[in-house]
Parts: structure tokens; sequence; C-alpha cells
């Protein structure tokens, strides 16, 4: 993939988190676990008030990653209590320039798409 195409990707992603709350902190050329970091702040007031901070960890591909890059995203959210995300892109249908959707997989469902592929999760470890 393209550095343009992977971050307008990013962009797109970073756009997309903004618009539900996160802040949004793109890592830029960096080849490490994850693309971008979104922070939240959220509460609640019921049944008292309740305060807590989402952090999501990111990775951001035009096609999806290879199963032990997806594998070492989940062990570092594990690690630093984060909730993991994938994004990667799906051609609508089989022609050669056919649009392509964007998928984001976010917490359990990225846990799923692993054992899917074959990879048996430890959950909760």
């Amino acid at each position: 993939m393209s550095y343009r195409k992977g971050a307008s990707l990013e962009y797109r992603v970073k756009d997309e988190l903004e618009k539900q709350g996160f802040l949004v902190i793109r890592s830029a050329g960096s080849h490490g676990v994850a693309d971008l970091v979104a922070i939240k702040r959220e509460s609640t007031i019921i049944p008292f008030p309740k305060y807590w901070t989402r952090v999501r960890l990111v990775q951001v591909s035009y096609n999806p990653k290879p199963i032990n890059d997806i594998e070492k995203l989940v062990e570092t959210c594990r690690n630093v209590n984060a909730e993991p995300m994938i994004v990667f892109t799906k051609k609508v249908n089989a022609r050669k320039h056919s649009k392509r959707t964007m998928i984001m997989l976010v917490g359990g469902e990225v846990l799923s798409y692993l054992e899917r592929k074959g990879l048996k999760t430890t959950a909760g470890r």
C-alpha cells in the first residue's frame, strides 16, 4: 500500500473517532503496534457520579493485517488496559477497480475476528 493511501485512511478513521468525541493522536510513519491512539473521558451519574477514561489503540490498514500484528495489538491493549480497534478496507465486489468499504472492529469484535481466523484467544487474561 502506498503511504498516501494509508495516511488517507488513517485520517478518515481519525475524523470518525473525533466525531464520536475521542481525542485522537496519529503516530505518523511509526512501525509500532498502533497507528492511532484515541482517548475519551466518559462519565455516568446513575447510581452515582463516576468518571473513567476510555483508551483505544488503533491499527489501520488498507488490507487486513497479518494475524500476528493483531495479536501484538491485543496483547499490548491487555497490558495497558486499552481497547483494541482494527480498521481495514474490503472490496464491495470482485471487479478490479471496485469501491472499497471501511470495516471497523472494536474490543470483543477484534477477539472474535482472531478466533474466526483460527487463533485461540484467552479472553480476560
